[in-house]
């Protein structure tokens, strides 16, 4: 008898020794899985946060249709693209202004007209390298106020003349070239300009009635 209760113990312990090794074996196995689905987890979670972060170039749009005559004073908007830039010039400003976005032409670096920056030249002598231009606001490219009888910007093409206006929109920046009869100043009424229109694109044959 005491040799069978001896064994009857040793298979006991034996088999609690073997459920303990089961349940640590178990244990680490499922945290080994807890924890793989936490690095997938976050893995992706990195990948999808780096994809959703690359920069997305814009894409280039440039208006080279035919040219509209404007002529802004008080009461009058060039409506470029509705809500997003809409130039208004009620006289004796430095410039015009976007009137979705502001009142007034407004000095000091600002910006106006807002939604805009400008660089000098035309589309015909740079449509192909028209992104890499070098563009400031209208203030300091087009008609940089004066200190004496110079320019705060020397050596910059200004006033009158041909300038192409970058306009960011969405997913696209477009490019429209204006040509100035004047620019803005105390003593003008009205400002003076034309600019390239979107070329409107034909309907397709199956389109024609």
């Amino acid at each position: 008898m005491t040799h069978v209760s001896q064994s009857l113990n040793t298979a006991s312990a034996a088999a609690k020794y073997y459920l303990l090794v089961t349940l640590h074996v178990l244990f680490i196995f499922n945290f080994i899985n807890v924890m793989k689905q936490i690095f997938l987890k976050n893995l992706m979670g990195s990948v999808w946060l780096l994809l959703f972060s690359i920069p997305v170039s814009a894409q280039t749009v440039i208006w080279d249709g035919p040219t509209t005559s404007v002529s802004l004073s008080f009461g009058v908007t060039d409506v470029i693209i509705p809500g997003v830039v809409e130039l208004s010039y009620p006289g004796s400003q430095s410039g015009p202004h976007n009137a979705v976005s502001e009142s007034s032409f407004q000095l000091s670096g600002i910006g106006s007209p807002l939604g805009t920056t400008w660089a000098a030249g035309s589309i015909a002598l740079n449509g192909g390298n028209i992104e890499a231009l070098s563009y400031g606001i209208y203030e300091n490219v087009v008609n940089p106020p004066f200190v004496g009888q110079e320019r705060i910007i020397p050596n910059t093409p200004l006033g009158p003349g041909t300038y192409i206006c970058r306009i960011p929109n969405g997913s696209e920046n477009i490019y429209i070239e204006f040509t100035f009869a004047n620019v803005g100043g105390a003593n003008e009424g009205s400002l003076n300009y034309t600019r390239t229109t979107l070329v409107q694109q034909a309907p397709s044959a199956e389109n024609v009635n």
